[in-house]
């Protein structure tokens, strides 16, 4: 069944103007989403080195000070040490994808959430272009006010880095205790089925403990140092806005 909106003129200009005014609201849900994406994206790139030395730094100090072979065949213990280092680099592995799957949710509440949230309509003082056009950067030069459109993203993007940054390293610190015990977790499971006895575990887990406390502890200050650092990356900057000025 079609219908036909029976009004006045003036009814019927006012129903126009609210639907077309749809057209010009500000950067919604998805539209978000992509942005936060793409900010993500690169992030993914510069984190990587990081993780790989941590990897590094974990898997060759885990067993220091540790010698199976005072408790184990020889055999055994070249064993058991080959599978702990690889069960540390896996499990590293596995919280690097985690983190990183959560960069693009954590950008989105640096940009979207914090204060001052990019939101809120921003057409009444620049003109949004029509839909499949992308805005300027024109645009970006004359959105100078803090609302929820890609150009006033594109205006701000210093304060956009600075608290993405910010956002992104917090995270980090705050998880680096977790990521302590599900790694301490991982090694504990594969001692436990080495053949040792509950005594020997016990103490050798203690310097194991020890050993991924203290890599894993300084991590978040490795990981600030690196992660965005200084103009690291700016590379990506004139790629990101042209993309932001895509979105609607």
């Amino acid at each position: 069944m079609s219908f036909k909106y029976q009004g006045t003129g003036t009814q019927r200009s006012t129903l126009l103007f609210l639907l077309s005014a749809k057209t010009i609201e500000a950067c919604e849900k998805n539209c978000r989403q992509s942005i936060s994406d793409a900010f993500a994206e690169r992030y993914r790139k510069v984190d990587k080195p990081i993780w790989v030395a941590l990897s590094n730094n974990v898997t060759s100090s885990v067993l220091s000070g540790v010698n199976l072979r005072s408790y184990l065949p020889t055999k055994v213990a070249a064993s058991v040490k080959t599978e702990i280092m690889e069960s540390v680099k896996s499990h590293i592995k596995r919280i690097e994808s985690e983190f990183d799957n959560s960069l693009s949710t954590l950008v989105y509440d640096s940009i979207f959430h914090q204060s001052p949230p990019f939101m809120g309509d921003c057409h009444k003082r620049v003109k949004q272009p029509p839909i499949g056009v992308s805005w300027t950067e024109k645009d970006c030069e004359k959105m100078n006010f803090i609302c929820g459109n890609p150009p006033s993203i594109c205006h701000f993007f210093g304060l956009i880095k600075k608290r993405n940054v910010k956002t992104i390293n917090s995270a980090l610190e705050n998880g680096i205790s977790d990521y302590e015990t599900t790694l301490f977790s991982t090694v504990h499971t594969k001692l436990s089925k080495s053949g040792l006895t509950t005594n020997q575990i016990t103490k050798l887990s203690l310097r194991i403990s020890k050993n991924i406390k203290t890599k894993m502890g300084i991590f978040p200050k490795a990981f600030k140092s690196s992660f965005c650092n200084g103009k690291s990356c700016d590379k990506f900057d004139e790629a990101l806005k042209h993309q932001l000025l895509t979105f609607p």
